[in-house]
């Protein structure tokens, strides 16, 4: 049955701002009719404007809905290389310690993790809440249950991407390619092998996914798909609350594909949700409020004088991820090398002119590459802050835009291979591109194998951060080297002199070599910078009790429980200051006290047996 004129009009002028799909659903025709009207048309102005690109020359590619194992069976192949890929290039950074953050969040954090599925201190958190619950209970502490997660989320990132990229172009090696990158490029590492870095991984699937049922939408006009869309935008928060910035990135390709002030309103929900969240992590659960707390503990911060100037901080950012994508050697936890000089600062700015130049440009010659060009950079906006809360540059606050990047790059690659001229050229690329990215993704994960390696890998690359410095004083303290040790934290210090954690580590050194004289002014000064600090408390009191002051130790342990309540080491330590004073009952509530909270504190069941023995 043939078109009428009115439905031809009605292609003409809806195309395409409304799919095929959608055209043909409104006009009760077949999917069919409508492409081959379009074809037909296309000397018309209606299918000019659809023209991508004069290279390309194609619109979005059609979108054909196909059972899910139909799918599967048709890429398979490609989809086991691509877990091969992955398990291959992670297997030596399975089994890593702890490190960084892990320890506060996993090994001294026991108690929360045993009794609580989702921390009060972050109940918007769940799903991570959630993976920490299940790890504890299968594996206890051990680290390799809580990145196995952090992995499955990397693998389904991959694996997405490989979904995601038909829809921007016919070229079939793209999905492969891109999510090769996506598998294997060693500045993903921060948010796979590092445990508390995941959250980053399960974000960006989270995103990918909600993006795959809003282009769904898009193309069919079915409601639950943007319903479903909407649902895991809001897994995604759950991860990291650095993709609100999704309706923008939603924003972009109504305005790239559609016209926009037509369209917008299908990201209203998502702007919406994103609004909802600011307000319940920023505002009612404090999120900002503690950050800024935290960071001015540990010297940090000093709010409101820490305000970066945009014109240097966005061209210095983006000129340093675009730097560690195309030449990943200088990976670090800390990213502190940021007192430019002239030369070094024209250098990323030069950087991140050309990144602009090329994105308006891709504008006007290539919409599919521009999308994905400003993908990266709107990513990246939530860290871009001028207030100092985000560090300037952190390989995991990467890891989902840098797909734009590797979109842009997969396509030069296979547009090579495309051409019979370059074909041979293209695929020797590809190929070593992927070998050198995997073999430095290998190497990079040994440097998380355990925290002396992190920070000593660290200390290379971030000499002036003195947190490193800090990190590295615990390294040599472990290995008995106390004088490097002293070193370290006095570096620390000197870098920062409000930098609580130095002056402890310092002075725990010192109370370590007996030499309490010189301890004391260091664990005052820790505690003058951050009154926070329990274990300077506890250190001051063992001196106390060592020198017989017995009343004065029990004062600051005391003083220490009041921060850390539940630490058992602190109410044995209590419980023999009580013994001492031959206060037995009450040595023996803080005993007991002490056994419940850790049933593996041996010290403490022994007094307890000694104290009942003798009564």
């Amino acid at each position: 049955m043939s078109l009428t004129y009115s439905q031809k009009r009605f292609i003409q002028k809806e195309y395409p701002d409304w799919s095929a799909e959608e055209i043909a659903k409104k006009l009760n025709v077949t999917v069919d009719e409508v492409i081959n009207h379009i074809k037909k048309g296309s000397k018309n102005f209606f299918i000019k404007k659809e023209e991508l690109s004069k290279s390309e020359k194609e619109i979005l590619p059609h979108f054909e809905q196909i059972p899910f194992w139909e799918w599967i069976k048709n890429h398979w192949i490609d989809l086991t290389i691509l877990l091969l890929f992955v398990s291959i290039i992670y297997a030596n950074g399975l089994t890593s310690d702890l490190v960084s953050d892990d320890i506060p969040g996993i090994l001294d954090n026991q108690k929360e993790l045993k009794t609580t599925l989702v921390p009060k201190h972050v109940p918007y958190f769940f799903v991570r809440s959630l993976q920490y619950f299940i790890a504890y209970k299968i594996a206890g502490t051990t680290p390799i249950a809580y990145r196995l997660f952090n992995l499955f989320f990397h693998m389904g990132v991959v694996w997405m991407v490989y979904l995601l990229v038909p829809f921007f172009t016919k070229k079939k090696l793209m999905p492969f390619i891109v999510a090769a990158l996506v598998a294997v490029h060693p500045i993903m590492i921060e948010s796979v092998t590092w445990i508390s870095g995941g959250i980053y991984a399960q974000a960006a699937f989270f995103i990918l996914v909600s993006f795959y049922f809003y282009l769904v939408f898009r193309r069919t006009n079915q409601k639950r798909q943007l319903i479903f869309s909407a649902l895991f935008y809001i897994l995604a928060l759950s991860g990291s609350e650095k993709v609100a910035v999704y309706p923008g990135i939603l924003l972009v390709y109504e305005f790239t594909f559609n016209k926009v002030w037509k369209t917008w309103k299908w990201t209203i929900p998502f702007i919406i949700i994103s609004g909802f969240w600011f307000y319940m992590v920023a505002i009612f659960f404090k999120g900002i409020t503690n950050r800024i707390a935290y960071l001015e503990s540990i010297g940090s911060l000093e709010f409101g004088k820490n305000v970066y100037n945009p014109l240097e901080q966005i061209p210095t950012a983006i000129g340093s991820y675009l730097s560690l994508i195309f030449w990943p050697d200088q990976l670090t936890l800390y990213h502190s090398e940021f007192r430019l000089g002239l030369s070094q600062f024209l250098y990323l700015a030069s950087i991140f002119i050309v990144y602009v130049a090329v994105t308006i440009y891709m504008y006007f010659k290539n919409k599919t590459i521009f999308f994905w060009l400003v993908f990266f950079f709107v990513s990246l906006l939530v860290t871009m802050n001028p207030l100092g809360i985000s560090w300037i540059v952190a390989e995991r606050y990467v890891y989902l835009g840098s797909i734009g990047i590797y979109f842009t790059v997969g396509y030069a690659l296979v547009s090579f291979i495309e051409s019979s001229r370059f074909k041979t050229i293209g695929y020797i690329l590809i190929t070593i591109i992927l070998i050198s990215l995997s073999v430095r993704t290998i190497v990079r994960n040994m440097d998380w194998r355990n925290q002396d390696s992190l920070w000593l890998a660290t200390g290379k690359t971030s000499p002036s951060d003195p947190k490193t410095h800090n990190n590295l004083g615990d390294v040599y303290a472990r290995r008995g080297d106390f004088k490097k040790s002293a070193e370290e934290f006095a570096t620390a210090i000197n870098l920062n002199p409000k930098y609580p954690d130095p002056y402890y580590n310092l002075g725990n050194l010192y109370r370590t070599l007996k030499k309490y004289d010189e301890a004391m002014p260091f664990f005052e000064k820790a505690l003058e910078l951050n009154p926070n600090v329990w274990q300077a408390y506890q250190n001051i009191a063992v001196i106390q009790f060592d020198r017989g002051e017995v009343l004065e130790a029990q004062a600051n342990i005391q003083k220490a429980l009041k921060i850390n309540p539940d630490n058992s080491t602190l109410h044995g330590n209590l419980g023999i200051i009580y013994y001492r004073q031959d206060m037995k009952k009450e040595a023996l509530k803080e005993f007991q006290i002490a056994a419940q909270l850790d049933e593996k504190n041996e010290s403490a069941r022994v007094w307890i047996q000694k104290i009942l023995s003798e009564n």
